[in-house]
């Protein structure tokens, strides 16, 4: 069975990240968090991208650094539609 694909937006980040985190947190610590409410694979790989030593004052925050990545994400998408 394939997992399915999960974009870390806005939505997502808060819904994985914004109710048990204790901000300011650092990667290790939104890993944890997000792993213990269910995230899905793909976004926990989202996050162990994410700079290491950084610390991140909320969700708004985490989700603005995720962001960038979300729309080259459906840029590649879209290419990908095209050349169909």
């Amino acid at each position: 069975m394939e997992e399915e694909v999960t974009r870390p937006d806005k939505p997502i980040a808060r819904w994985y990240l914004l109710g048990d985190a204790d901000y300011p947190a650092n990667q290790q610590e939104l890993l944890f968090t997000a792993q213990n409410n269910g995230a899905p694979r793909a976004f926990v790989e989202r996050l162990r991208n994410l700079a290491m030593y950084a610390e991140f004052s909320g969700v708004g925050e985490v989700a603005q650094v995720l962001e960038p990545r979300d729309q080259s994400y459906e840029e590649q998408a879209s290419s990908r539609r095209g050349a169909l």
